[in-house]
């Protein structure tokens, strides 16, 4: 008999010291997301969660949980299923003052251009992400546009002196 993957998530409850986590390909939706958020990971760093069936409700509930948490590597790639609401939930992690992301994949989730601004608007306070991994998504020139300005705001000397001059890739 398999273990669905609920199961699998609540057998991890007793491994709280787990430090990386990756659940690919393992049609994780809604109800895993719940059961991971509610899992005391202290010291996870790493989750990646690609190839899944996540969807805005499942993105709203891992956002929850790592708020205050030490996870500074985040894979969301390949879940088209996200809409622009659980984008700006994701986008809303990374103003959070108390995140620790400092990578953020999500290639080939039919991003387009009104999530890439918000997460470019998220990107002017965020002083700890290094990485944002965008490629294969709907984003056009209109979408990119928006970094350039939080990433070297040219306006003024001030306004270049406050650009994110922490993301580097």
């Amino acid at each position: 008999m398999s273990s669905s993957p609920v199961e699998i998530i609540e057998a991890l409850s007793m491994h709280s010291q787990l430090e990386k986590l990756e659940l690919i390909s393992m049609n994780i939706g809604r109800n895993e997301c719940v059961a991971l958020a509610n899992l005391a990971f202290t010291e996870l760093r790493a989750l990646n969660l690609s190839n899944n069936n996540l969807d805005d409700e499942g993105v709203d509930a891992l956002v929850g949980a790592f708020t205050n948490c030490k996870v500074d590597d985040l894979v969301l790639s390949s879940n088209p299923n996200i809409s622009a609401r659980g984008w700006q939930c994701v986008a809303n992690l990374l103003e959070c003052p108390h995140s620790n992301l400092e990578e953020l994949h999500l290639i080939k989730n039919n991003i387009g251009d009104g999530s890439a601004l918000v997460f470019a608007n998220a990107l002017s306070t965020n002083p700890k992400l290094k990485m944002l991994g965008l490629e294969d998504n709907d984003i056009t020139a209109e979408g990119w546009s928006g970094f350039s300005k939080v990433l070297c705001d040219a306006s003024s000397i001030n306004s270049t002196f406050l650009s994110n001059h922490t993301l580097q890739e």
